[in-house]
């Protein structure tokens, strides 16, 4: 879950890949919501019904938006943005695709914006993090213990310490055992 306090960090910028679609999609979920779910989207986001309203007439949406109303009613909000096209649940992996796809994690802030090429895709550290990631600790290999970098481990140990800045449960935990280890 978001904290209030991470989501005020984030820029009031459009993230929209598509404007007609985010009109159309948070026209949808919007009028599905109760009128409690609305004011909770409305509180952890920090924003007024006038914020609310130009995102149903204009289609622009903000991360931080975005993301409170994908939490409080447990969709993707890569589908607010265009970027999805199934309306899915709300996911650690969703969240953190959105925050790294908007330039929300280090990573990004040193790349340019823009699309980029297969080649980029396969060169990234962050396509290479998210496999790892993926791997659960048990069905670790030999091979992948050798190939895991100083480097490597570094984009893993900046991941988790993105996620638990974002209030992602149970990676302060993780962050405090994988500490825990190395230092004692």
């Amino acid at each position: 879950m978001l904290e209030q306090d991470f989501l005020k960090q984030l820029k009031q910028v459009n993230i929209s890949k598509d404007g007609e679609k985010t009109k159309v999609r948070f026209k949808e979920v919007w009028k599905a919501a109760s009128s409690t779910k609305k004011n909770e989207v409305k509180g952890l986001a920090g924003v007024a019904q006038n914020t609310i309203y130009r995102v149903g007439n204009t289609g622009s949406i903000s991360a931080k938006l975005a993301l409170a109303i994908a939490q409080v009613l447990n969709i993707n909000p890569l589908y607010l943005t265009g970027e999805a096209n199934e309306v899915g649940e709300y996911t650690d992996k969703s969240v953190n695709s959105l925050l790294r796809k908007h330039g929300y994690d280090k990573k990004s802030e040193k790349k340019p914006r823009g699309k980029r090429n297969a080649t980029e895709a396969k060169d990234d550290p962050s396509t290479e993090q998210n496999e790892i990631f993926s791997t659960s600790l048990s069905k670790l290999n030999k091979d992948v213990i050798a190939n895991l970098s100083g480097d490597k481990i570094m984009n893993l140990f900046e991941s988790l310490r993105t996620k638990v800045s974002a209030g992602v449960p149970g990676s302060q935990e993780k962050i405090e055992k994988i500490l825990e280890l190395l230092l004692y």
